[in-house]
Order: structure tokens, then sequence, then C-alpha cells
């Protein structure tokens, strides 16, 4: 990167910006699903003997709901890129290599940037409530804070594309809604996650059983 810039090499992060894969997930994936999602990781998880963060579990049990996005985004870029340049160097991640190389094809054919970035419309009969618990679900399972970024001026945009479209008291419901479904996935999930702090009490525990 270093060198690039000094070079006047025209630089590009390109990985997926989180807020947009999040409404990506939101509202591709049925309210049960997600909570199914979250049950099944919290049960491999506890099968594993040995300390992971949800995180490294839901990208290691899941790629294919939430690496593949990233995949398709980032093999778009690439494929825009193309267009303006004649030559290109690309850094990818290891898990991202394969997969982009398995959906590299030519232009006009292919996942093109309109695809790539395309949020679906929210799924019938999922109401505002359900919408939020989703994403909390998925804050859970990604270690993430995306919707709390004091530098978001519009924590719903899966609900509304401004603020200034949600009236003061809305506002203050999902807010609360949000909040207390965090606190609620968060304390299950410590409660069922194997924390180096937990095994070695079940280490200490097992040896005194002996």
């Amino acid at each position: 990167l270093f060198c690039a810039l000094m070079g006047k090499s025209k630089v590009i992060l390109g990985d997926m910006p989180e807020i947009l894969l999040r409404q990506i997930l939101g509202n591709n994936l049925t309210f049960q699903e997600v909570q199914d999602m979250f049950k099944f990781i919290l049960e491999k998880m506890q099968q594993i003997d040995a300390p992971i963060s949800m995180r490294e579990a839901t990208l290691a049990y899941l790629p294919h709901v939430f690496q593949t996005p990233r995949d398709l985004y980032m093999t778009a870029l690439l494929k825009e890129c193309f267009q303006a340049s004649e030559s290109l160097i690309a850094f990818v991640g290891a898990h991202h290599f394969v997969p982009i190389q398995k959906y590299w094809i030519p232009p006009p054919h292919g996942i093109n940037w309109s695809q790539a970035t395309r949020i679906p419309p929210r799924i019938e009969g999922e109401t505002d409530e359900m919408l939020i618990e989703k994403q909390a679900l998925l804050d859970a399972m990604l270690d993430t804070r995306v919707w709390a970024n004091k530098n978001l001026s519009n924590p719903f945009p899966y609900l509304a594309s401004s603020v200034t479209d949600i009236d003061e008291k809305s506002l203050m419901h999902f807010k609360k809604t949000f909040y207390l479904n965090v606190q609620k996935y968060n304390s299950y999930k410590q409660k069922n996650v194997k924390t180096p702090e937990r095994l070695e009490q079940s280490t200490v525990k097992a040896r005194i059983a002996k």
C-alpha cells in the first residue's frame, strides 16, 4: 500500500461496507432463519473444546451466508476497476481468493456492480420490530456494533432511507427495541459460549472431580 501511494498509483480499499452487507442479509433472511442460525452456531460452539468467538464460528460454519456477498462484491468491484485501467494488482484474503476465481466471469456476463450492491425489498409480513430484532441477532452473531456507530446519522436505514422520515416517538421505540434485543441475545450468548475463563474453570472442576 505504501509503495502504491508513493508511486502515485490509484488505490482502492475494496472490502464490502458492513452496513451494506447487513441490509442485504436482513432483507434476504427471514426472522426465523436468523434465529435458527443463531441457535445452530451456539450448538456448534458448545461442541468445541477451545475458545472461539461467535464471529469466527459464524464465518466458519456459515460462509455461504456471510462470506458469499463479500466475495461477489469484491469480484464485481474488480471487474469495474478493469474498465478504467490497463493493469491491476489486487490483494485479497486467502478465504476470498478461491471464491473470487469461481465467480470471475468476464463481462458482460457474471456478477456486476448493480447486482452485488442491490438491497432486496424487505420480506413481506415482517414488522419493523422483527427487522430490528434480526439486526440485533446479526450484531450478536458477528460481534459487531454496526448500528451504534456515532458517525451513522441513521441507525435504521433498513426501515427508512432517512432518520428524518421517522417520527420522534417511533425512533425512541425503535432504539429501545434494538437495545433490549441486543441485551437479550448477548446475555444468552455469554451464558452458552465457552470463553477461556469458563474453559479453565471447567478444566479445574474436572481435575478436582478426578
